[in-house]
């Protein structure tokens, strides 16, 4: 693969392999270096990657083992920091942003309360938008597990969501 072919097929990709890595470590400038450090992967392997039948499957499977290494490596060395990040929404009136904010901590709780497959399938499905084959790929599922996977995962939250609501 040469470097047009390169910029073609991967670079497009950035921003959703960010989104994935941010998704699981929760930090910009991790995301950001776990995003290069799978272009740099991709490249130093481009002569075996040519003819690669899912190159987005592919790249999201390395950003997701990437990503689960820098947690491993994070809770060895300061523990468990996660915190709940909140959009900011600057043209909404102050009640109405709270409101969000509100909603935004109920669905992050259900969420929360997923498997780690679960939470992975569904953020694949919803936010990432992939094909469930896709899914099955970057997981290493049968498409059996994660349509179950995800109908288990959508059914806690209709639940824990809708008690809630009430």
């Amino acid at each position: 693969m040469d470097i047009e072919a390169f910029r073609k097929t991967y670079l497009p990709l950035r921003d959703k392999l960010y989104r994935f890595a941010l998704r699981f470590v929760g930090d910009p400038m991790a995301a950001e270096d776990i995003v290069q450090e799978v272009f740099l992967r991709i490249w130093k392997k481009r002569e075996d990657l040519t003819g690669l039948e899912r190159p987005e499957a592919y790249c999201m499977t390395i950003t997701r083992n990437l990503s689960l290494n820098h947690l491993k490596d994070r809770s060895r060395q300061h523990g468990d920091l996660d915190t709940v990040r909140e959009p900011a929404g600057n043209l909404q009136a102050a009640d109405a942003r709270m409101e969000s904010a509100d909603e935004v901590r109920r669905v992050r709780a259900a969420i929360a309360q997923l498997s780690e497959r679960q939470q992975m399938v569904i953020h694949l499905r919803e936010v990432e938008e992939l094909p469930y084959e896709e899914i099955a790929e970057v997981m290493g599922l049968s498409l059996a597990m994660v349509k179950s996977e995800l109908f288990r995962a959508r059914q806690h939250l209709k639940i824990k969501l809708s008690r809630h609501a009430r």
